[in-house]
């Protein structure tokens, strides 16, 4: 038998840096925005991910797009 995933869930991930930490090495924090559409393209999410940047009030340093999917055994 065959497994087969499904996808169910999208979300965009933005990542922005807070500095450098007492140890010298960069810390980041991530702000996830959930229930993105599944069908959505990684163009519109890249899109929609610089438009939530240019929002905020910190250096955005990376868009992720996050695909939770169910695999099923058929």
């Amino acid at each position: 038998m065959a497994a087969n995933a499904t996808k169910f869930q999208t979300a965009i991930q933005l990542v922005y840096s807070l500095g450098k930490g007492a140890d010298g090495k960069d810390k980041e924090k991530a702000v996830k925005f959930s229930n993105v559409d599944v069908s959505a393209s990684d163009d519109d999410i890249y899109s929609v991910g610089n438009v939530l940047a240019s929002l905020m009030s910190v250096t955005v340093t990376g868009i992720e797009k996050i695909d939770h999917s169910k695999i099923v055994n058929q």
